[in-house]
């Protein structure tokens, strides 16, 4: 039940950012979720790092990366470019890296 309502929202948010084939959206939007998703993402490794030294991010501030995150990982693969899919899986992979070998 947790998938589908799950599936139903992320449908939803990206009809809302990218639009329907027969009427997209302005490039504006998806690449400023692109934006946040990858720049969110190495502010993130660079916090992991110690680079940004005791500065913390609001909890607001990491949701709304996550989901923007999110949103490139599954509505990209869909809807957008599966290049950029990829890259954000890329991306993914090397954050779990650095944050597991950062933590032990």
């Amino acid at each position: 039940m947790i998938e589908i309502i799950a599936e139903i929202i992320v449908t939803f948010l990206g009809w809302t950012i990218y639009g329907s084939e027969e009427n997209p959206r302005h490039p504006f939007w998806r690449n400023s979720v692109r934006t946040v998703a990858f720049l969110g993402a190495f502010i993130s490794i660079a916090s992991f790092l110690n680079i940004l030294g005791d500065f913390e991010f609001p909890r607001v501030v990491v949701g709304f990366w996550a989901v923007c995150s999110l949103m490139v990982i599954l509505v990209e693969y869909y809807i957008g470019s599966k290049k950029v899919c990829l890259a954000a899986f890329v991306v993914c992979a090397i954050w779990f890296i650095v944050g597991i070998l950062t933590q032990m």
